[in-house]
């Protein structure tokens, strides 16, 4: 005999989730204990919302998808912003939430929400697990979180199914075979002769092509530096494909579509009579596509979206269609080191003089401290603009941000999930001081589970980023002052090693000794945020 529970336990390993990052309510017990019984380890998260970050986070790095687990009512509401986040950032994720007992639904209004409809605009499928359908339900959300364009599904279990006996058919099988080969059950499928030809041609007839490299591109980051080698190509990317090539390249340009620094890298692609999207997903884009030269989309996917008009596609296996055209290039006719004096172009643009730490500057610092291979979660914030063009990386998949929905109080619950999945690999929070009041226990949980992160805090005590918006329309300054509390003694109180910043010169050193001390720690950075860019 087995329960839903177990089942749902069962298949879930069984597919590869190890980790459930749950925070528990009574409907969900019997589905924790299961997971627990499984093997699967469970990290208590202090709110709903950043156990389902850290699901995101998990399942981007893993390519498994990451599995949160809250309960009924409030508990459900408060996973929300985080399997948003998961939706619009192309993360599998499986949202597993409580519910009322059967017979309860429609006539008992405690703690009851339709979750199915809540839900259904920000995951791929929602469905609610009976005893009948467990086996079959938690397979096909395995494969819909993971095929096509990753993304989170929800699974609703009323209290009273949770606990109920499957029938036997049920008990075992299934989800294991979903995440055999490559790409976690994602198939590659050959790029189509056609349209490999045609791209050829535009290539042949382009002089001043730009690669730019979005969120997908991470796996094929070796094709698409050795074709940008090839030809000299300049490889822009948006935030999520920072590290497809190494930020200090010759070729690396800039990061496009961030606040600070853009218009240079726009600049850049108005000389651009060819683009290469590689990777490129609508999600990551906030302004207009403003270019109306030939576009060439390489993706897993066909052109979806449509937000920007592509003259060739070659859907199916990207490195196989950046090596075909790379046999044909040539040198280009873009200077050398193009990419190195449009960053430094972007970087005098970005760091306004005046008196104290710049955030230009401090990251800067920040980063000379941090070992060249560090996963960098970012928090949403002014901070996170300017490191999204000044904070070089130098690895795929290693600079982790709330892009799609910019969320506020990612970073933390993104370090968590991301020392969890690469415990060989060093984790630098960046973090601002408002975001870090909304995410605040989580320092807690990076002390619990051992976590060696260091947590950098940017002081200001302003949301400048509201800030700025109010300076630009030229209104007052409203509701964006608060105080902090004594961070690097709260800190400490939590358990970690608390750092206030000794001074610019001192701060990468600083940075090191937390790195080698391999506990987690806390530096408290401040900030003149009137030298944030206008």
């Amino acid at each position: 005999m087995a329960t839903v529970a177990q089942v749902m336990a069962r298949r879930l390993r069984s597919a590869g989730c190890d980790v459930v990052f749950a925070y528990p309510g009574g409907e969900v017990l019997a589905v924790l204990d299961a997971v627990q019984a499984e093997g699967m380890r469970v990290v208590l998260a202090k709110h709903e919302a950043a156990a389902a970050f850290m699901a995101a986070t998990y399942g981007g790095m893993t390519g498994r998808p990451g599995v949160c687990l809250a309960t009924l009512g409030p508990g459900a509401t408060n996973l929300v912003s985080g399997v948003a986040h998961a939706y619009l950032d192309r993360c599998p994720v499986i949202a597993i939430a409580g519910q009322l007992k059967t017979d309860f639904q429609g006539i008992a209004t405690h703690q009851y929400l339709d979750l199915n409809q809540l839900f259904a605009p920000i995951t791929k499928w929602c469905q609610t697990v009976t005893a009948g359908n467990v086996g079959a339900v938690v397979d096909k959300a395995m494969r819909i979180s993971l095929m096509g364009r990753p993304g989170p599904v929800l699974l609703q279990v009323p209290s009273d199914v949770a606990g109920a006996e499957a029938p036997v058919g049920h008990w075992s099988g299934g989800s294991a075979r979903l995440l055999e080969g490559k790409g976690g059950g994602r198939t590659a499928y050959g790029v189509d002769p056609f349209a490999l030809q045609n791209a050829g041609q535009l290539l042949t007839e382009s002089h001043y092509p730009v690669l730019v490299a979005g969120l997908a591109a991470g796996p094929v980051a070796d094709a698409v530096r050795r074709f940008a080698e090839t030809g000299g190509v300049p490889v822009v990317t948006t935030p999520k494909g920072k590290g497809v090539i190494p930020e200090d390249h010759l070729l690396s340009a800039g990061v496009m579509d961030v606040a600070f620094g853009s218009d240079q890298v726009r600049e850049l692609l108005d000389q651009a009579d060819l683009v290469l999207a590689v990777g490129l997903d609508a999600s990551e884009l906030m302004k207009p596509w403003a270019w109306d030269c030939p576009v060439i989309h390489i993706d897993r996917l066909p052109n979806i979206d449509c937000y920007y008009q592509a003259d060739v596609e070659l859907a199916g296996d990207m490195a196989a269609g950046l090596r075909a055209l790379a046999e044909g290039v040539r040198r280009f006719h873009w200077p050398e080191g193009i990419g190195s004096e449009t960053r430094q172009r972007v970087l005098a643009a970005i760091n306004p003089p005046g008196e104290g730490l710049s955030i230009t500057q401090a990251l800067l610092q920040v980063r000379a401290g941090t070992p060249r291979a560090a996963i960098i979660t970012c928090d949403v914030g002014a901070h996170k603009l300017a490191a999204g063009q000044t904070l070089p990386v130098y690895h795929p998949n290693s600079f982790l941000v709330s892009n799609g929905l910019s969320s506020m109080g990612y970073a933390l619950p993104a370090a968590v999930a991301a020392a969890l999945a690469r415990r060989d690999v060093p984790v630098l929070a960046l973090v601002g001081d408002g975001g870090l009041g909304m995410y605040l226990g989580e320092l807690e949980t990076i002390v619990r589970e051992a976590l060696p992160v260091v947590v950098c805090v940017f002081i200001d005590e302003t949301l400048s980023l509201i800030r700025i918006h109010q300076d630009r329309r030229g209104l007052n300054h409203t509701a964006v002052k608060f105080q902090n509390p004594d961070l690097p003694a709260l800190a400490r109180a939590f358990g970690m090693t608390g750092l206030s910043a000794a001074g610019a010169g001192q701060l990468s050193a600083q940075v090191a000794k937390a790195f080698n001390d391999g506990s987690p720690a806390l530096l408290a950075i401040p900030i003149n945020e009137a030298r944030y860019p206008g």
